[in-house]
């Protein structure tokens, strides 16, 4: 049975928690500090909810404190597919899930079904060739993947040829640099 939704906040009976663009859903007033899931909306270019990326959290925080990325995926998949329900925090929208290197070399991606699901390969994954055989190996599955916090780096190229998506953070950059990067067609290099 899913868990109960609600905001933490007495009286108040929304079911989802919002920090910011980020809405939160877990279990109501912890004992402990626990694990949340952070529900971010990705829009198409019309402005249109297209997806959301499920991201960690720890009850009260706004922000990531993430210290182990393989159990911070295993406890949002945890959360988003047996405490929450995947259908209650996403409806018919895809999933960005962030997976680490282990989750993609380690076949553990493979427990999610690719239907409901983008693969997104955060910007500090190591790309090697375990990586991008695995990746490789999700795509003839029918895992979509997309790249996260994208900056080119020539070593990426490999990945950028299977990826789906890509992911810019646009506020990160200064005007020059999101000008040029959003001018660019295709990072492949071709027009």
């Amino acid at each position: 049975m899913p868990c109960p939704l609600n905001s933490g906040s007495p009286g108040v009976d929304d079911p989802m928690m919002t920090w910011g663009a980020t809405t939160m859903a877990g279990p109501a007033e912890p004992a402990n500090p626990i694990t949340v899931v952070g529900r971010q909306a990705i829009h198409d270019r019309r402005g249109r909810v297209m997806a959301h990326e499920l991201l960690f959290r720890t009850a009260g925080a706004t922000t990531a404190d993430v210290t182990d990325a393989d159990a911070a995926t295993a406890e949002v998949l945890i959360s988003a597919f047996n405490d929450i329900g995947l259908d209650e925090l996403v409806g018919d929208h895809l999933a960005f899930v962030n997976v680490p290197r282990r989750f993609l070399v380690d076949g553990l991606c493979r427990i999610l079904p690719p239907e409901r699901v983008v693969l997104e390969i955060l910007e500090d994954v190591p790309v090697d060739d375990e990586v991008i055989a695995a990746v490789a190996d999700l795509v003839d599955q029918g895992y979509t993947i997309a790249l996260d916090d994208f900056e080119f780096r020539p070593e990426l190229l490999p990945l950028v040829e299977l990826a789906h998506s890509i992911k810019v953070d646009v506020l990160a950059l200064t005007d020059a640099e999101s000008d040029a990067t959003l001018d660019r067609r295709d990072v492949r290099g071709r027009p």
